[in-house]
């Protein structure tokens, strides 16, 4: 072959033109004795000057017309055997496939960056263009209308062991000659027919004998042919060959097999019937392609780029319309096969059959020193001479013509020609070789092989003007070609001279019909363009090359004009995008579908997340044909999963369509996969982060009464957290024997928003809850089927067990000996569903567990073809705020099984969600120690002691804000943490008393008193129970019990009080009660209130139960004798309060507070015996008269210790006691009990339960205020007010204050 490129070698675009253009074709033909001594090292003449074929050091090109001379660098020989022709039509279309296909992969890539996008990758080299780029140039068939193909000299070789070698070099300069005037001329074609340069070459073996045996047959060839035409050099001086020297020819071997196959023939086989109909594999001939008629009378060789070639469609068309014949052109093997009879062998001509040959084996360093050495004294001495003779006289011969006319035939056609190129078969001027154009073209070639541009462009310049006027057109185009190229290398392009290639591709292209001069015109301007930075016109040019009858050539087109697009100054994305995947589409049809999976994938980088949807899904689908193709199955599936994502707009019908072909992907790589593993599925869709892990203990089962307590589920808000730790720490240091320093609360519930860089710990024997969340991304409905989890468990021990092999033959063969765990039989997730789905799992031994993912059966609703997939859990990494911290994941799925411990058991008496303000109920909570180990430590906690009271054996203190009154704590020291546990914890059994525990199986019952708020709305009762662990227990000291009272509180009734001055003479007080039915008609349920006792907490002032007065406003006689409010009716009671003189020295807590309790009875009602009495230590009066450490706040402070202990907190408490019936549309639901409370501080203010803003009653008009025990300074004030004005003041009060006033007013 004829290699005028090295695609080994990274080009730039004045070397691929001179690797074209500038390296002279030169000639070669070798005795017998002198292949055999080449073939020594399994190599050729040609093949064993190649890698030296370029001289080393400065030549000198003189021009003596024009007196120029031109320094010639790197000049590089084009030897190649005279025996060679280009391949035939499909050989060389199968050397340009196998050229591209044997090019797939790159090692090298480079990244360019999109605004506001990840950026993109693409291949640093093209190594398929380039190659295909040397392979089109070296199988162009040579034209006449240009000479830089043509054989320019002659190297006839011979052996010094020749017998004759002169005789032998008579013998071959015979041949040549012979080759060079035969008439008409055939291939090889020669620049001068008349006077070629024909040099000698001696080889001498120097494994044979030394140099000096072969000078005397060295000298008789100078004295026969010239001492200039004759060289000798020796080779082979090696005794044995050296099979380890570096191979220099190994990049110069070409692997195009005759019988070769195809490496992407299985692989670009078709796969539907469309793509039988554009990517034809197979070659059907009734008749032969070429008519025996032009066989006959043609000596050329039917080439695809050659000029005979290109009027081929229209000789077949017209032996179509003859003979019936099916043509589809391909690069199949096996059709190559069938043609082999038509094939020319001189083209495969010494070709070498294995690529792991050994080269060169025989070749010292110095006979490679001498073949370098022959290739610079040949340029020198031989070859450039005679260039220049052969300059020298063209430019005579073309001054000489210049002043005669030229033929009739030319001169008439000068004058009647329009000079318009038009569409034409047949060129329309037939030149002789003597002629001054051809020979001003041959002058222009000569300059420009041996680099002097400058004169070359005005040859061609001269040129194109002289064929323009001729209307020789396919002359004209290849002259303006090579003009800008000229300029080009001569560093002068300009606008005109890139308009002269734009000139030259359309002329070949629509007036010459030769595309493939053409091509190679667009191919040489794409480098100057690209040089001069105008990619836009580069890429404009190449996409105007593609046609439908050229695939390949159109899809490597197109790349490269995606790529100018790319690499423009204002880059243009989208346009790069879309000719890669036209080119894309061009390389499936031309059967090179790793390239077109290549290109499909660079334009997937640019396209996707764009919001393109509809071309996303294109192309991710295409990618995934391509890859099932390519039998790259996972990236198949990866392509056809992003297919049904929950973006896509694809309609239903066709999203079934993409999910039938997911499932069969997956199916077909599950078949062929040898490991055994579940395939992970994209469909449902895992959502990461609602993943939830919950280790706690068994919940009892609930009974007719009684409720479990609620504990820690998977469906707790985490916004509430921080209270349940507090309550944790407070139980902690309550129970620890010794203050714990650094409190960690424990974890039982896990997910996004709490993490843990810790392994769960999970007692053994209990269960592991986990959530999560499906979705369901695409609009038809799917199945999953058999729902189970995916683990890995750990025995102590060290012996490792997985539920991966339970998943065979697409059945589950469950094995619950080590780990027990849930299985769904079906979850269907309609259009776009998500649905949470909640699992179990225990284990059976102590150990590790670590939960990998989920599995099951996925499969359409329509199609029911079920597949075994997997969900996988992702490790989620965590967030540090530590700079340049060790990055760790969250660790909730990896679960460590600790030995059994103690377990408690609790129930509570149910209660109802709908209440009523100030509603009590007294509940019964039971213990049960369901462990195997006794407990000796229980603690409740609550955030709410003011609505709940624990009955338990210990002794109740009062508050600290009512202590102070009841004794002196001047001298006393407080802690706000220590105090803030004695308010918020209640100890029912402490290891520290003796004899006390709970032992396995025993159950204890603890009463629980619950008032719901007096404020209407929703609320929570946190409750939180604290037990302990064995001695030693690994990991964990303690375990928690929650539980959360919920209630929705509605209003029932409201109490008003006023504390009066009854007789401004006595100095009596006045109580003013007023008890309001809140309940409406309107109301959900009907409410009626009974009215029981009221009471007055008071150390000054007690109840008159004389002097109480009761105003009612009953709507009927029954509500009249049973007291009973109905809706939106009120009672007034009026009352005198006595000054009591309680002794200041206390007994006990529950005599101060039997002193100071006063009573008055309205009516009995048996079951308010179920209300904690008022007179025990911890009542809700107190409790709700107290004043409390704040529990709103996650710290308490200091400050907040001292305004307790610095509160005024001295004030009259009313308590009521009341029974309301409960129904709804009639009927009766149920009996309610509470109790209402009033804090009264001040004279003439009214105070309310439930509270709201307070009114003050302004007797006179002074706004000082009073305590209710100021009431002498208020009466010492009222009396100088009267004594200085007897006139009556107007009395603004109301009238049941009135009322109290007319004993006063009458005196």
């Amino acid at each position: 072959m004829i290699n005028l490129t090295n695609s080994s070698a990274n080009l730039s675009s004045k070397e691929l033109i001179q690797s074209i253009f500038s390296s002279p074709l030169i000639g070669s033909t070798c005795s017998q004795l002198a292949e055999e001594i080449c073939h020594k090292n399994n190599l050729n003449f040609v093949q064993l000057i190649q890698p030296f074929s370029k001289i080393s050091t400065e030549a000198h090109f003189r021009d003596s017309t024009a007196g120029v001379s031109v320094s010639v660098r790197g000049l590089r020989l084009n030897i190649c055997d005279v025996d060679y022709r280009p391949p035939q039509t499909l050989l060389a279309r199968k050397m340009l496939n196998e050229s591209v296909s044997n090019n797939t992969d790159y090692d090298k890539t480079r990244e360019i960056k999109i605004h506001n996008q990840e950026p993109i990758t693409i291949p640093e080299r093209h190594l398929w263009f380039e190659e295909w780029r040397e392979v089109f140039f070296s199988v162009q068939f040579p034209s006449d209308h240009e000479f830089t193909r043509h054989l320019l000299a002659c190297l006839i070789v011979v052996s010094s062991s020749d017998s004759n070698p002169v005789e032998q070099a008579n013998h071959l300069t015979k041949k040549i000659k012979m080759m060079q005037n035969i008439t008409p001329p055939k291939l090889p074609k020669w620049i001068s027919t008349d006077d070629a340069l024909n040099c000698y070459l001696m080889l001498h073996d120097g494994s044979l004998g030394d140099i000096s045996k072969a000078q005397q047959g060295f000298e008789n060839l100078k004295a026969a042919f010239g001492d200039n035409r004759c060289f000798l050099i020796q080779i082979n001086s090696l005794k044995e060959p050296n099979t380890s020297q570096i191979d220099h020819w190994i990049k110069y071997m070409k692997n195009y097999q005759k019988n070769e196959t195809v490496e992407s023939t299985v692989d670009s086989l078709p796969k539907t019937p469309q793509e039988i109909t554009q990517m034809p594999n197979t070659i059907q001939t009734e008749v032969s392609i070429i008519p025996k008629s032009i066989l006959n009378t043609s000596p050329e060789i039917f080439h695809p780029l050659s000029p005979l070639q290109e009027n081929m469609p229209e000789i077949l068309v017209t032996q179509q319309q003859q003979q019936q014949t099916t043509m589809t052109m391909s690069s199949s093997t096996n059709s190559l096969n069938d043609q082999m009879s038509t094939i020319n062998p001189n083209v495969w001509f010494n070709e070498p059959t294995e690529f792991n040959q050994i080269h060169g084996a025989w070749l010292a360093n110095s006979d490679m020193d001498n073949l370098k050495h022959f290739v610079q004294d040949f340029t020198i001495r031989a070859l450039i001479p005679y260039v220049e003779r052969i300059v020298g006289q063209l430019n005579e011969s073309i001054t000489n013509k210049k002043s005669v006319s030229k033929s009739l035939l030319g001169a008439t056609k000068r004058w009647f020609n329009t000079n318009k190129p038009g569409i034409a078969t047949q060129t329309a001027v037939i030149y002789t070789s003597d002629s001054t154009e051809l020979q001003t073209r041959k002058l222009g070639d000569l300059y420009f092989m041996f680099g002097n541009y400058n004169l070359a462009f005005q040859a061609y310049h001269q040129a194109k003007r002289d064929f323009y006027a001729d209307s020789a057109w396919q002359f004209y185009a290849g002259s303006l070609e090579m003009a800008a190229l000229a300029a080009f290398m001569q560093g002068t392009a300009n606008k005109k001279t890139y308009d002269y290639m734009e000139e030259a591709i359309t002329t070949y292209l629509t007036v010459c019909r030769l595309p493939q001069f053409a091509t190679r015109a667009t191919i040489l301007s794409m480098e100057c363009l690209k040089n001069a930075q105008l990619y836009c016109d580069a890429a404009k040019q190449l996409t105007r090359m593609t046609s439908e009858d050229a695939d390949l050539r159109s899809a490597l087109l197109l790349e490269q004009a995606a790529y100018c697009y790319l690499f423009a100054q204002s880059p243009f994305y989208r346009k790069y995008a879309f000719h890669s995947v036209l080119s894309g589409h061009r390389y499936t049809k031309a059967g090179q579908r790793k390239h077109a999976f290549r290109m499909y994938k660079q334009a997937e980088q640019v396209i996707s997340n764009r919001g393109w949807n509809l071309a996303e899904d294109h192309i991710q689908y295409t990618i995934s044909k391509q890859a099932i193709a390519l039998k790259k199955l996972e990236e198949a599936i990866e392509c056809l999963s992003h297919l049904l994502r929950p973006t896509s707009l694809q309609s239903s019908q066709q999203q079934t369509g993409f999910l039938r072909e997911y499932i069969a992907t997956l199916k077909t790589l599950i078949s062929q996969s040898t490991s055994g593993d579940l395939m992970t599925i994209s469909l449902p869709c895992l959502n990461q982060t609602s993943v939830r892990v919950l280790v706690t203990s068994v919940s009892p089962k609930r009974t007719e009464k009684e409720i479990p307590a609620s504990n820690i589920d998977l469906n707790n808000s985490l916004e509430e957290n921080w209270m349940w730790n507090k309550l944790e720490e407070m139980l902690a240091q309550s129970a620890s024997k010794k203050q714990i320093m650094m409190f960690k609360p424990s974890s039982l519930l896990f997910s996004a928003e709490i993490p843990s860089i810790e392994h769960p710990l999970c007692i053994f024997g209990e269960p592991i809850q986990i959530a999560f969340e499906l979705e369901n991304p695409i609009k038809p409905s799917i199945l999953f089927e058999n729902v189970t989890l995916l683990w890995e468990f750990k025995k102590d021990s060290g012996e490792l067990f997985s539920n991966r092999g339970f998943f065979k033959n697409g059945e589950y063969s469950a094995d619950e000996s080590v780990v027990k765990c849930t299985v769904i039989d079906s979850i269907e997730l309609s259009e776009y569903e998500k649905r949470t789905i909640h699992m179990t799992i225990r284990t059976e031994f102590i150990g590790y567990l670590r939960i990998i993912g989920i599995v099951g059966k996925i499969s359409s609703v329509q199609d029911k073809i079920p597949i075994w997939g997997k969900l996988n859990f992702e490790k989620i990494p965590i967030k540090s705020d530590i700079i340049q911290a060790k990055q760790d994941y969250d660790r909730k799925l990896e679960i460590q099984i600790l030995p059994p411990a103690t377990a408690l058991s609790v129930r509570f008496t149910e209660l109802p969600r709908e209440v009523l303000s100030g509603e009590i109920f007294k509940a019964k909570v039971e213990i049960h120690n369901s462990g195997n180990y006794p407990i000796s430590d229980i603690y409740i906690a609550s955030n709410c002691p003011k609505e709940l009271i624990i009955k338990s054996n210990n002794a109740e203190e009062l508050p600290l804000s009512l202590a102070k009154d009841y004794r002196d704590i001047t001298n006393e020291t407080f802690n706000k943490d220590k105090e803030a546990r004695r308010q918020f914890v209640t100890k029912i059994i402490d290891s520290r008393d003796n004899d006390c525990q709970l032992n396995p199986n025993e159950t204890k019952e603890v009463i629980a008193y619950i008032q719901a708020p007096f404020k209407k709305g929703k609320k929570s009762i946190k409750i939180l129970i604290y037990y302990n662990v064995p001695e030693n227990y690994p990991k964990i000291r303690y375990r928690l019990l929650r539980h959360e009272i919920f209630m929705n509180v509605n209003d029932c009734v409201t109490v008003e009080c006023v504390c009066n001055i009854a007789n401004h003479l006595s100095g009596e007080v006045g109580l003013d009660i007023t008890a309001k039915n809140l309940n409406q008609t309107h109301h959900l349920y009907s409410i009626n209130v009974q009215l029981s006792d009221f009471f007055i907490y008071c150390d000054t002032f007690s109840l008159n139960s004389d002097k109480v007065y009761f105003v009612n406003n009953f709507l009927t006689q029954e509500a009249k004798e049973k007291s009973e409010l109905l809706p939106n009716e009120l009672l007034s009671i009026r009352c005198i309060l006595n000054k009591t003189h309680n002794s200041q020295i206390k007994a006990g807590i529950e005599e101060h507070l039997k002193q100071n309790i006063s009573c008055n009875h309205i009516q009995t009602i048996g079951e308010l015996d179920n209300i904690f009495h008022l007179k025990e230590v911890g009542n809700f009066l107190l409790r709700n008269k107290a004043i409390w450490l704040p529990f709103s706040q996650q710290n308490i402070t200091n400050d907040d210790l001292n305004s307790l202990l610095n509160a005024n907190n001295r004030h009259m408490s009313v308590c009521f006691n009341w029974k309301a019936s409960i129904n709804d549309n009639g009927k009766f639901l149920r009996y309610a009990y509470g109790q209402h409370f009033v804090h009264i501080d001040h004279l003439f203010e009214s105070y309310f339960c439930p509270s709201r803003t307070r009114e003050m009653l302004s007797f006179n008009l002074s706004e000082e205020v009073y305590s209710i025990y100021e009431c002498k300074k208020y009466l010492d004030k009222i009396s100088e007010s009267f004594n200085s004005d007897d006139e009556w003041l107007e009395n603004k009060r109301l009238m049941s204050n009135r009322s109290l006033l007319e004993p006063f007013m009458s005196t």
